[in-house]
C-alpha cells in the first residue's frame, strides 16, 4: 500500500473480495495511495489492476462550530479540517450510529444534525462511510430555549430599548436578534432576559429571536415595532408653583398615543425624578400634572411605552 509499499496480511473472503488492515503510514497531508494484492507475497497486480484509495492523517486536527444544538436536530455544523480531502463528499455520525451526509469545500465539512435527545455525544467524520474519525470536540444535544413574551412591544428608532423577554432556558442564550440585528444582552436568566434594541434607519415590525449558538434560533411570533422618536420643543405653561398642580402641556412631533405614556421630572433615575401620568391629546401635544418639587429648573422627559423616556429641549421651572 502507498509510496512506501507498506504491507499487511489479508484473509480471503471470496473469488473476488479480501480483507485486508490498512497499515500504519507516515504522512504529513492527506494523500492518495494504491493498493496492490498478492497470492504468493512476490507477484503484485499491476498498475492496472490496482486501487487508489485517500489516506487522512490520524493527528489531523479539528475546529468544531457550533459545539452544541438543539435536541430537534437541523443545527448546520461547521467543521474545520487538516489533512481531510478538499472538496468532495463525506459523513458526519453522531454518538456512534447517527450518520447525516456532509459536504467538504476548502477543508470546510458541513453537515447538519439530526434529532437526538440530551446528551453529550462523540462526533466522527469520514469519506467513506467505513473508517471514521473521531473529533476531540464533543457535540452537545441540549433542548432549545423558548420565548413567550416580551415588554415592552416598541421603542423609538434610535434604539436603546430595554427589551424584556419571558420564556424557558433563557440563561444559556449567547445572541438576541432584533430584525435581523445583534442585540445587546444586558442581562439573562432561565426564565427572563433583556436585550437593547439597537438603532433603525426606519420605522416598522421587527422580529425578536434568541439562539444559544448563533445557529439555532427561536422566534416564538414576537415582533417589536419601531416608532419614529418623539420630540419635545417646547412647554406650556413654562414655570409653576413647586407645591405642583399645574397642568403642563408638552409639544413637539411624533407623541403617539400609547398605554405608557408618562412625564418625568427630574433626573434620570427613579430615586431622583418623580414620575405621573400622562395623556394624550393629539400626535403634537401630550399633558400632564406637574408634581411638588424644590424651587428651580428641572428637566421634563416623555415616555411612550413606561421604559424610554426622551427629554424636553427645554426646562421647567419650579417657583
Amino acid at each position: 500500500v502507498g509510496p512506501d509499499l507498506s504491507s499487511s496480511s489479508a484473509r480471503w473472503l471470496a473469488p473476488t473480495q479480501v480483507l485486508c488492515a490498512f497499515p500504519s503510514m507516515s504522512l504529513a497531508a492527506t494523500t492518495a495511495a494504491q493498493v496492490y494484492v498478492t497470492n504468493n507475497g512476490v507477484e503484485f497486480s499491476s498498475d492496472d489492476g490496482g486501487v487508489t484509495v485517500a489516506v487522512v492523517g490520524r493527528t489531523s486536527t479539528f475546529a468544531v462550530s457550533p459545539n452544541h444544538g438543539s435536541t430537534a436536530g437541523g443545527t448546520p455544523v461547521r467543521i474545520m479540517t487538516r489533512r481531510f480531502p478538499s472538496s468532495g463528499t463525506a459523513y458526519c455520525r453522531f454518538d456512534g450510529s447517527l450518520t447525516v451526509p456532509a459536504t467538504v469545500a476548502d477543508r470546510l465539512v458541513r453537515c447538519v444534525t439530526p434529532p437526538h435527545g440530551p446528551a453529550s455525544v462523540t462526533l466522527e467524520l469520514s469519506t467513506d462511510g467505513a473508517f471514521w474519525m473521531t473529533l476531540d470536540t464533543p457535540f452537545e444535544f441540549a433542548p432549545p430555549p423558548t420565548v413567550s413574551g416580551m415588554d415592552p412591544a416598541f421603542g423609538g428608532v434610535n434604539g436603546g430599548t430595554a427589551i424584556g423577554v419571558t420564556g424557558t432556558g433563557l440563561g444559556r442564550v449567547a445572541l438576541c436578534q432584533v430584525g435581523g440585528v445583534a442585540a445587546s444582552i444586558v442581562a439573562a436568566n432561565e426564565t427572563r432576559m433583556v436585550c437593547l434594541s439597537p438603532r433603525r434607519l426606519e420605522a416598522g415590525h421587527a422580529s425578536v429571536r434568541v439562539s444559544t449558538n448563533g445557529a439555532d434560533f427561536v422566534r416564538g411570533g414576537l415582533a417589536f415595532v419601531y416608532v419614529p422618536t418623539p420630540r419635545i420643543t417646547a412647554l406650556w405653561p413654562p414655570s409653576g408653583p413647586e407645591r405642583g398642580g399645574t397642568v403642563l402641556s408638552l409639544m413637539g412631533v411624533h407623541m403617539m398615543q400609547a398605554g405608557g405614556l408618562a412625564c418625568r421630572f427630574g433626573g434620570s433615575t427613579a430615586a431622583a425624578a418623580s414620575i405621573v401620568a400622562a395623556s394624550w391629546i393629539s400626535n403634537n401635544t401630550v399633558k400632564c400634572v406637574t408634581p411638588a418639587a424644590m424651587p428651580g429648573g428641572t428637566t421634563v422627559a416623555l415616555s411612550l411605552n413606561g421604559a424610554d423616556f426622551y427629554e424636553s429641549e427645554v426646562d421647567f421651572t419650579f417657583h
